[in-house]
């Protein structure tokens, strides 16, 4: 931590901050981070619109089925019955989008492909691709492409067989 302030201290005294290298930098950054807000935001306001209490209640009434010998109350699993709940939401939402995107897939040479099925093709292993990135193209409503980007880091799906580009 000391040698990072020393570092800042340094490039700051040094005028870094007007750089145009530094400027193009925290501008990348700064998409980066407004991209990630409104996709955890759109995210948590879907769940919350689809999660319910009934859900919670039935999810626990099939616990203590499976379990009658267990003390847990509603309260001291609703944590864990409610994350489990939302993985399975955002799954379904997830396919939900990808069943409705307009995605055309490129092989290795950049010819566009057959959207690849559940197995791998082209001596590819399932879930990779030669690039390591995809990208998804979805129109919205009215009628304007976005698109999405997604790296091993970040956590592509089962769909990044073959390299992925916006529909043109």
């Amino acid at each position: 931590m000391v040698t990072r302030e020393l570092i800042l201290n340094q490039a700051q005294a040094s005028g870094l901050e007007s750089d145009p290298e530094v400027q193009s930098l925290v501008q990348t950054m700064m998409e980066e981070i407004t991209e990630q807000a409104l996709v955890q935001v759109w995210v948590a306001r879907q769940l919350n619109q689809q999660l319910t209490d009934e859900q919670l209640q039935s999810a626990f009434a099939s616990f203590q089925e499976a379990n009658p010998d267990s003390a847990v109350t509603f309260e001291q699993a609703r944590p864990q019955i409610e994350q489990a709940l939302r993985q399975q939401l955002a799954a379904s939402l997830g396919e939900q989008l990808r069943q409705n995107a307009d995605v055309t897939y490129f092989d290795a040479a950049g010819n566009p492909t057959e959207q690849p099925g559940g197995s791998a093709s082209q001596g590819q292993s399932s879930g990779s691709n030669q690039s390591g990135t995809s990208t998804e193209s979805q129109s919205n409503a009215s009628g304007q492409s976005s698109s999405s980007s997604s790296t091993p880091e970040e956590g592509s799906n089962e769909d990044s067989e073959n390299a992925m580009q916006p529909a043109q």
